[in-house]
């Protein structure tokens, strides 16, 4: 749809917003809205009134899926989340979980009810900001399970406390894609950050079984671990500069080490290495499939 623009005051502009918007967000005269730009658009978003704020009861059946009932709510816009019937036994795991993911929201008590509210939430102008952390938290990882590999020491709560963060993050990014705070295609952008969560997540549960396995990576697995290094590069900077050729790069490499490196590794491998090279192909393929978002985004 077109506006006309209004003039107002010494020089400013101003739209009118469509009726049904406004209704439909549930705004009134005097409200905010959140207003930024994105390459030649001017967004202008708001969370609609019904999902400002969100409750959730606690029950015999759900209470092993606070977690997840958590994020959700938190992913999809709400301001303030209301849960009845948290005990003192999952009152840790809710402040846990406030914590440690969900960026920007502080907990209140009162009897058996907890009220998570938004008390102080990055701009959207930090979107691109945490979105590439989010590659460079991955790029850490790499170099995690390589130094530790090498060694053959390793450092659960580094790698912990990275898969931590990036999954903060993500869930940051995911929020504000849901509040309509963003310009770019929004199925894309997601799907973008599933990729990287899975690439992250992969990475973590390596690295648990090598540390739990006390896997001393080898030339051959330092290679690979390193030519994966190298993979992810192409990924990240396909991204960052524009530049197919890269994302070319990543699906010309696809038989190379999906059907080739790995494979023979594996066939050449036996008990715990083995594992090891499985979790390499998996974190091989993840990026190849994942490069499809980039070349839809930068067309």
């Amino acid at each position: 749809m077109k506006r006309a623009l209004i003039p107002q005051g010494s020089g400013g502009l101003t739209i009118y917003l469509p009726k049904r918007w406004v209704a439909r967000k549930g705004l009134e005269g005097g409200d905010q809205v959140d207003v930024f730009e994105s390459d030649t658009k001017l967004v202008i978003g708001a969370a609609a009134a019904k999902d400002r704020e969100k409750e959730i009861t606690i029950t015999k059946e759900n209470r092993g899926d606070v977690q997840t009932l958590l994020t959700h709510a938190y992913r999809t816009g709400a301001e303030r989340i209301v849960l009845r019937g948290v005990d003192e036994k999952l009152l840790p795991q809710v402040r846990k979980t406030t914590e440690e993911l969900l960026l920007g929201f502080e907990l209140a008590r009162q009897d058996d009810t907890v009220t998570l509210e938004n008390v102080f939430e990055p701009v959207q102008e930090k979107y691109d900001a945490v979105l590439r952390r989010l590659f460079l938290i991955i790029k850490e990882s790499i170099e995690l399970l390589v130094r530790n590999g090498r060694a053959g020491a390793y450092d659960a709560r580094e790698m912990a406390s990275l898969r931590q963060r990036h999954d903060k993050y993500a869930l940051f990014c995911r929020r504000l894609l849901m509040k309509e705070l963003h310009g770019d295609d929004i199925v894309l952008s997601w799907e973008l950050l599933t990729f990287l969560v899975h690439v992250e997540h992969a990475l973590a549960y390596c690295h648990a079984y090598a540390a739990a396995s006390r896997l001393v990576l080898d030339a051959r697995m330092l290679a690979l671990t390193k030519a994966f290094k190298d993979y992810f590069g192409l990924y990240y900077d396909a991204f960052y500069t524009n530049d197919m050729a890269k994302v070319h790069a990543i699906n010309d490499l696809k038989d190379r080490y999906q059907f080739g490196e790995c494979i023979k590794a594996l066939e050449a491998s036996r008990g715990k290495k083995t594992v090891y090279y499985a979790y390499l192909r998996e974190l091989f393929r993840l990026v190849q499939v994942g490069s499809s978002p980039i070349v839809a985004m930068k067309a």
